[in-house]
């Protein structure tokens, strides 16, 4: 009985953090979907747990997908920045840890994963990037006008002292 109220307690307690967690064997079924996980992907953890994560979140033959695979398997964990569909097939960018969850034997297990929601970040980075671009291709406009009308001045002035100088100018 405590044992039922411990794992309880840790799967409330998963529930209320903001990040996805998912756990998935290693033959890719889900074990666990916590609700920010409904919240960020949108299938329900009834729709979820159960399934193989390439069916619906994952595209396997993805490079990033199979980098990161590789990478967990290989070093026990990984992160980086991924790019998923939710439910919806709205696109949304995700901060993701992995980590390989091995059995006492040391055969690998599981992989737990861990996903922050970027997506907002991640445009208004895109936006100020494309607001400094525009700056600075303003300053680049600034300085070739300012550097144009340094060297026609002089051009100006001399055609304008021309007809003091050469009198049948037409």
């Amino acid at each position: 009985e405590e044992l039922h109220y411990l794992c309880c307690e840790q799967s409330i307690l998963l529930d209320l953090v903001t990040d996805a967690i998912v756990l998935w064997s290693i033959e890719g079924q889900v074990k666990f979907w916590n609700r920010s996980a409904e919240r960020i992907y949108g299938w329900l953890s009834e729709h979820a747990v159960g399934r193989q994560i390439g069916d619906f979140l994952y595209h396997l033959d993805d490079p990033h997908y199979q980098a990161a695979i590789a990478q967990t398997l290989d070093r026990g964990e990984w992160s980086g920045d991924l790019q998923l569909l939710t439910r919806e097939g709205k696109s949304v960018i995700v901060a993701s840890h992995w980590y390989l969850i091995t059995a006492i034997t040391g055969a690998p297990q599981s992989i737990l994963t861990i996903d922050s929601d970027i997506t907002q970040h991640k445009l208004l980075e895109r936006q100020f990037l494309h607001a400094q671009r525009l700056e600075n291709l303003g300053a680049l406009a600034s300085g070739i006008a300012h550097d144009l009308n340094n060297i026609l001045t002089p051009i100006v002035a001399i055609t304008e002292l021309l007809p003091l100088r050469l009198k049948n100018l037409d």
